[in-house]
């Protein structure tokens, strides 16, 4: 559900920002940790 969460997040924090990059790097610690 970490994950979930977190790609979430992270959308609306690239929507802003318009960094897909941080998005990736979340998404693959969020993995990586709960996989």
């Amino acid at each position: 559900m970490c994950c979930h969460y977190t790609i979430q997040f992270c959308f609306r924090y690239v929507y802003r920002n318009h960094y897909p990059a941080s998005c990736y790097i979340i998404s693959v610690e969020c993995t990586e940790l709960y996989a």
